[in-house]
């Protein structure tokens, strides 16, 4: 199923059946299909415990109010540096595949144990970057790469 393009956000319905549907394709199952989220409206939709690994999230896809996939990855290095730490000291392997307050990249970033210890002007960015990151949808690399920062092998 492929996301509205019509400006209009998806029914709850439409969201639960595309996920189920991806998390078919994720596991190599009959019925499943990789979602496709080329000018989405996801605005308000809840995706917390959603698994969106290797969905088609295009730039131009609306995450919130007048605001794009494309713009959240554009404020990835502001957002990381703003705390004071480097991009270098956010961006690495460790950090970004860490999905706890214990050493996710707000805690990086900011020492943060929740959204509510980010500095009120990041706020909003930080709550979009922990939904799209929860959901597998910025991926270390891709957050490496707006950043402009080498992961190297995993190991």
């Amino acid at each position: 199923m492929s996301a509205k393009t019509t400006g209009d956000a998806m029914t709850p319905n439409q969201i639960t059946e595309m996920l189920a549907a991806h998390k078919k394709w994720c596991c190599g199952k009959e019925g499943g299909k990789r979602a496709y989220l080329r000018g989405a409206y996801l605005r308000g939709a809840d995706l917390s415990g959603a698994n969106l690994r290797d969905a088609r999230m295009i730039k131009d896809a609306v995450i919130a109010q007048d605001i794009t996939f494309g713009d959240l990855i554009a404020v990835l290095p502001e957002l990381f540096t703003a705390g004071g730490k480097t991009i270098e000291q956010v961006v690495t392997r460790e950090v970004l595949t860490c999905h706890s307050w214990e050493n996710c990249p707000m805690a990086a970033a900011y020492a943060a144990h929740s959204v509510g210890d980010v500095p009120l002007p990041w706020r909003p960015w930080a709550s979009l970057f922990i939904l799209a990151f929860d959901a597998n949808l910025l991926t270390p690399e891709t957050i490496a790469e707006a950043c402009g920062v080498e992961l190297g092998d995993p190991s």
